[in-house]
């Protein structure tokens, strides 16, 4: 790869390398290794070629003071370590010049570097939340525990305390108020106005994490009730701004939880911090918003050959190309969005099944910030833009008691500002807001009205629901998940026990939960996933009358 812009980004397919470049980029510099990420284990062995040759190497080149730099960072077996790495001596066979002393060697570049990987900067809160348990803890649930350990972190906010420590660790790290250009920053790329931010670095959820209490000019919150998208941004802001002159900023789906205006302003604030402390900064991404309108120099496509399984690398594709080269055709194809991964599973199942020329006009996502987001941020969007190409299936349990409203046949003298929203509010349970242009008082509640007009216009038209509430109830076949019990419990008696007590499970979600714990010996959600791809199968094979709602609906789209 060549790195001809300082901005650049790596997409691609899932697994074909984009991640593990970035940990290659960071164990680039002097003092950086990417042991922290490379590492192997007994599952995961990596096998040597022979004692001699590594199996995990790579080299760049750079220039510097008029003069071009040739390294190699190489993993060394060691006995006493396995994961050794070390700057290595030129190596012909991979492509570098040869030296005339056999240990010559050129020294690495020495930046700084800054790493965020996206998927893993939780809040202290969401950590103990989705990942903590109650061991040791007198609380009942987690909900007493967060409120009985949140007084201590609300003396921290209000300054009552500057520090809280136990017997065995010290529970405060850091309390900081952001200051104002991390807020200008924080409040452009998400689109509000911040007035005041405060960050705790803490253990009192037992997991050291962050805590931010925001206030904005309509509220006071903390990370508990923030958007993920809040947290992530907060952090990203504050470790680029702090970062020191031409460092090299590797970010992992910085998009993770941003709606698609966000990541375009996300976009536009680190070309701006480029400009201002001239960083290198690499991203991994999948969003049409981060690199629509970027040069062919910054785009990076990673795909893997399907003829040997080698991944590879194309540069200078235009955004569109690129897109197109990992099926993603953002401008011809039309998008149906759903609630989670099982409804994405079972809408692209029905198009496998209405063929591919169905199949590739259409592109099925799910948006993991749920029904609110897609309500308040997607579809206030997607209705402001002239013929969409932007759907929603929603769950079943979304749907309305009415059908959906055509202002169009409403009272003459009813349709006003205040009006539209009560139905919209009626329709989807939602205060639904839009931003407005400056102006006199008239021409903003004219904007206002005729933008609550295409909200609802968008419902009528491109908003639809699955059947049944959930889409576990659209694939569960009892009957199949009996014969998988019998197939696999070979006591008798065992049998009918397992059989009694999934019959008296009512919840769906625990139905697959169960089922996939006799089946695979555990109810991960990879795991409840692969399950519920099986029942996907025979349900598409049968074909019932969910099916044809569903195909149904689709063939009204086309």
């Amino acid at each position: 790869m060549n790195f001809n812009f300082p901005l650049t980004v790596f997409i691609g397919q899932n697994g074909c390398g984009k991640s593990s470049c970035l940990h290659a980029l960071y164990g680039a510099p002097d003092r950086y290794t990417p042991y922290k990420f490379w590492f192997d284990t007994k599952v995961d062995p990596v096998k040597y070629y022979d004692e001699k040759r590594k199996r995990h190497s790579f080299w760049y080149s750079f220039e510097i003071n008029g003069q071009t730099k040739e390294v190699i960072k190489a993993r060394i077996k060691r006995q006493d370590d396995p994961n050794y790495w070390e700057t290595s001596r030129p190596l012909a066979w991979a492509g570098m010049r040869t030296r005339e002393e056999k240990n010559e060697r050129d020294k690495p570049i020495i930046k700084n570097v800054v790493y965020l990987d996206f998927r893993s900067e939780l809040s202290a809160f969401d950590k103990y939340f989705y990942f903590g348990n109650l061991k040791n803890s007198r609380a009942r649930n987690k909900q007493e525990y967060l409120r009985r350990r949140s007084s201590s972190l609300n003396k921290l906010f209000t300054g009552k305390v500057s520090k809280i420590s136990s017997s065995t660790r010290d529970l405060n790290k850091q309390v900081e108020t952001l200051n104002s250009n991390e807020l200008k920053w924080i409040s452009f790329v998400l689109g509000r106005h911040y007035i005041k931010a405060t960050s705790v670095l803490h253990s009192l959820f037992r997991n050291e994490g962050y805590s931010v209490l925001f206030q904005t000019d309509f509220a006071k919150y903390s990370e508990a009730v923030a958007g993920s998208g809040e947290m992530a941004v907060v952090r990203l802001v504050r470790e680029v701004l702090a970062a020191q002159n031409y460092s090299l900023i590797l970010l992992d789906e910085p998009e993770v939880s941003l709606h698609p205006g966000a990541q375009e302003r996300l976009k536009l604030f680190l070309l701006e911090q480029i400009k201002i402390k001239k960083h290198q900064v690499v991203l991994t991404s999948h969003s049409p918003s981060i690199v629509k309108g970027l040069p062919k120099e910054a785009i990076k496509v990673f795909y893997q050959n399907p003829r040997n399984g080698r991944f590879l690398i194309s540069e200078n594709l235009s955004p569109e190309e690129a897109f197109y080269h990992i099926e993603f055709p953002v401008f011809k194809k039309k998008n149906i969005f759903v609630e989670d991964i099982l409804a994405q599973e079972i809408v692209t199942g029905v198009l496998e099944k209405m063929g591919d020329a169905t199949k590739n006009l259409f592109n099925v996502r799910f948006n993991p910030g749920g029904v609110s987001v897609i309500k308040k941020e997607f579809i206030s969007v997607f209705c402001r833009e002239e013929n969409t190409e932007n759907f929603i299936f929603f769950d079943g349990d979304q749907s309305p008691d009415s059908p959906h409203f055509d202002w169009q046949s409403f009272i003459a003298s009813d349709i006003n500002v205040t009006y539209l929203r009560t139905k919209i509010k009626e329709q989807t349970t939602e205060d639904i807001k839009f931003s407005v242009d400056g102006g006199s008082k008239g021409g903003n509640q004219k904007q206002q009205l005729e933008l609550l007009k295409s909200y609802l216009d968008f419902y009528l038209t491109h908003v639809f629901y699955l059947p049944k509430s959930v889409p576990e109830d659209i694939i569960w076949n009892q009957e199949f998940a009996i014969n998988q019990i019998r197939a696999l419990i070979s006591d008798k008696n065992d049998e009918d026990v397992l059989i009694a007590e999934l019959e008296i499970i009512s919840d769906m979600k625990k139905k697959f939960a169960f089922i996939t714990k006799i089946i695979l010996g555990d109810s991960s959600s990879d795991s409840i996933l692969s399950v519920q791809r099986q029942f996907i199968q025979r349900w598409l094979n049968h074909q019932n009358e969910d099916f044809d709602n569903i195909q149904n609906t689709i063939s009204d789209l086309i």
